[in-house]
């Protein structure tokens, strides 16, 4: 699945489409840093999720996020994914981010 998202905003950005995501998966953490790590440019989410995505967002280069995302292509299964952008992210409490 991860290849699949991964493959359609590449082919935007090659064509020079700008590309927004809305909605639940935009506004989880670690699925906005995976978003942001494969080049979405634009998302979009409710009041709740934004603080924490903001947080996430201050809180890692976009070098960085796609370093990540390049890494977890590799993975298998979602939990090695999780565990790897647990262990990216230093400094941010995980009960209160990932609740």
């Amino acid at each position: 699945m991860l290849r699949i998202i991964k493959g359609v905003i590449e082919a935007a950005n090659k064509a020079g489409v700008s590309v927004s995501v809305c909605g639940e998966m935009a506004g989880e953490p670690e699925y906005a840093l995976i978003l942001l790590g494969f080049g979405v440019d634009h998302l979009s989410m409710n009041a709740y999720s934004i603080l924490r995505v903001k947080r996430l967002i201050r809180s890692i280069s976009h070098a960085e996020a796609r370093k990540i995302c390049r890494n977890i292509l590799g993975f298998a299964t979602a939990k090695e994914v999780e565990d790897q952008i647990n262990a990216k992210l230093p400094g941010l409490y995980r009960e209160e981010f990932w609740s």
